[in-house]
C-alpha cells in the first residue's frame, strides 16, 4: 500500500518536493510559532531567548530536510545509473541480434554484438543503413503497416525475411517493442533466426509428401494383392472343391451300387478315399476362413457376452446335451471391445476345442470365466480334458500345428490359428495354461477401448 508521504515523492521533482516543504514548514512555523511562545513564555527577556531558539531549530529542521532529500536524489540517481548500466550490459551481451530504431527515419540508433556478427555489418555501418536496407525486397510495402501496428500497440511480433551483408538470406521472427531513446520515439527489436527451423519443416512437409505418395502406391499395391487373394480363394473354394466332391460321391457310388464286388481292403480304401475328400474339404474352409479373417474389414465395438455366449452354446447344443457336458458360465463384465464376427470365430474355435478334448472324460467340464482388468477385459475357456504338454505351448497357436493324431481327434491345425489372429487384430493376445491329463485353459485378453481403436 502506498502512503501519502511516498505518493508525495514519487509525484514531485526533488527541487519542487523542497520548495513545498518550505512553504509548508516555514509558513506554519511563523503562523503558529510566535503564537504558541507568547502563550507559553510571559517574561520579555525569556521571549526573545526563545525566538532565537526556535530561529536556531528551523534552520535546523530545514538542514534535516535539505540533506534527507539531497541524500534521496543522490541514491536515486545511482540506482538509476545502475539500472542503465544493466540495460546496457544486457543489451550488449544478449546472444540475439538487438537493434534500436528511430521510428521517424527508421535509421539504426544503436546495435549490439551479437546483430553485427549475424549480419556482418559493423556499428558505424549500420549508422548508415536504415531498416528497409535490411528487409528482402519484396517485403519492403510491409514496412509502413508494421510501424503503424507498433505505435498502435506498443509491441508487435512478425515473421520477416533479411538480407544481411554477404547478400544470405535469413528468415526471421521479430519482436518490437517501442521507447524513448535520447528523447526520440523509437523502438528496441529482437531477432531470432528461423532459417533451419524453416528449412526443417520444409524438409518435413517434403518427406511427407513422399511418405504420403509411398503409402498411396503401397495400398494400391495392397489393394491389387487383395484382389489376387480374393480370385485365389474364390479359386480355391469353387475349383478346387469341386474335385473332392467329385472323389467323394464316386466314392460313395462305388459303396453303395458295387460294394459287393469289391473285398472288405477294397470297401476300406473307399473309407479312406472318402474320410481323406472330407478331411480336405474341412481344410479348405479352414483356410478359406482364416483368409477371410484376414481380409474383412475391422469394425470394433461393444459386443454383449451374454447373447453372444447364447448363440454359441446352442450351436453346440446336441453335443453338450448328448455328452451331458457340464458348462458354466460365470462373467463379471457384460461387454467387451471387439469386433463381434472376430470374437465369435474365436470363441466358437475355443468352446469346439473344449468339447473336443474333452469326450473321453467321463464327467466333463467346461467354464467360461473372465476377470477385470484397468486396461482390458480376460476371457477363458477352462476344461478338464486331456490337456497338453507346455513345452509346445507356442506351436499350438501355429498354422496346422498339431499334437494329437487326426484320427482320434480329428480337426484341421488352423483353429487357434484364427484365434490369435482374432486377438492380434484388436491389439489383444491368446495364451493356454495346461497339463498332460489335467484339462486346459485358454485365455484372450481384449483391451478396452481407445482412441486409436
Amino acid at each position: 500500500m502506498i502512503t501519502p508521504f511516498k505518493r508525495f515523492v514519487r509525484i514531485f521533482s526533488p527541487a519542487l518536493r523542497v520548495a513545498v516543504l518550505y512553504l509548508l514548514i516555514g509558513g506554519g512555523w511563523i503562523l503558529f510559532s510566535d503564537r504558541i511562545l507568547e502563550i507559553l513564555v510571559q517574561d520579555a527577556a525569556e521571549l526573545s531567548r526563545w525566538q532565537s531558539v526556535k530561529g536556531i531549530g528551523f534552520v535546523i529542521a530545514m538542514a534535516i530536510i535539505l540533506y534527507a532529500e539531497r541524500a534521496h536524489a543522490i541514491r536515486l540517481s545511482r540506482r538509476q545509473e545502475e539500472l542503465l548500466s544493466q540495460r546496457i550490459a544486457l543489451f550488449e551481451q544478449a546472444p540475439s541480434p538487438l537493434w534500436v530504431v528511430d521510428l521517424h527515419d527508421l535509421r539504426f540508433l544503436a546495435v549490439n554484438p551479437a546483430a553485427e556478427q549475424f549480419y556482418g555489418y559493423s556499428r558505424d555501418e549500420f549508422a548508415d543503413l536504415t531498416l528497409s536496407d535490411l528487409r528482402h525486397p519484396q517485403e519492403q510495402a510491409g514496412i509502413a503497416g508494421m510501424i503503424e501496428a507498433l505505435l498502435e500497440g506498443g509491441i508487435y511480433r512478425y515473421t520477416s525475411r533479411h538480407i544481411c551483408k554477404d547478400g544470405r538470406e535469413v528468415d526471421v521472427t521479430v519482436t518490437a517493442r517501442t521507447l524513448l531513446w535520447e528523447g526520440k520515439l523509437a523502438a528496441v527489436f529482437s531477432i531470432t533466426d528461423i532459417t533451419e527451423l524453416l528449412d526443417n519443416e520444409r524438409a518435413l512437409r517434403e518427406l511427407t509428401q513422399q511418405l504420403e505418395q509411398r503409402v498411396a502406391e503401397r495400398t494400391a499395391d495392397l489393394q491389387r494383392k487383395n484382389r489376387e487373394l480374393e480370385t485365389f480363394a474364390y479359386s480355391i473354394s469353387h475349383d478346387l472343391k469341386a474335385p473332392l466332391r467329385g472323389i467323394d460321391g464316386y466314392s460313395r457310388l462305388l459303396l453303395e451300387d458295387h460294394a459287393q464286388s469289391l473285398n472288405e481292403e477294397g470297401r476300406e480304401f473307399l473309407h479312406a478315399i472318402r474320410r481323406g475328400a472330407t478331411q480336405m474339404a474341412q481344410l479348405i474352409d479352414a483356410l478359406l476362413e482364416y483368409s477371410r479373417l484376414e481380409r474383412r474389414n475391422l469394425v470394433v465395438g461393444r459386443v454383449e457376452m451374454r447373447p453372444l455366449i447364447e448363440t454359441l452354446l446352442n450351436e453346440f447344443e446336441n453335443d453338450i446335451e448328448s455328452r451331458a457336458v457340464q458348462v458354466s458360465v460365470n462373467l463379471p463384465f457384460d461387454s467387451v471391445d471387439h469386433d463381434y464376427p472376430s470374437l465369435y470365430q474365436a470363441l466358437h474355435n475355443l468352446l469346439e476345442n473344449a468339447l473336443k478334448f474333452t469326450q473321453k472324460q467321463p464327467q466333463p467340464h467346461i467354464e467360461i470365466g473372465g476377470e477385470e482388468r484397468d486396461t482390458s477385459r480376460i476371457l477363458w475357456v477352462r476344461d478338464n480334458g486331456i490337456g497338453f504338454d507346455m513345452q509346445y505351448h507356442d506351436r499350438i497357436f501355429e498354422i496346422f500345428q498339431r499334437l494329437n493324431h487326426s484320427d482320434e481327434y480329428p480337426g484341421t491345425g488352423i483353429g487357434l490359428s484364427i484365434v490369435r489372429k482374432a486377438m492380434e487384430r484388436v491389439g489383444g493376445r491368446v495364451w493356454a495354461v495346461s497339463a498332460p491329463g489335467e484339462g486346459a485353459t485358454f485365455f484372450v485378453e481384449i483391451p478396452k477401448r481407445s482412441s486409436n481403436l
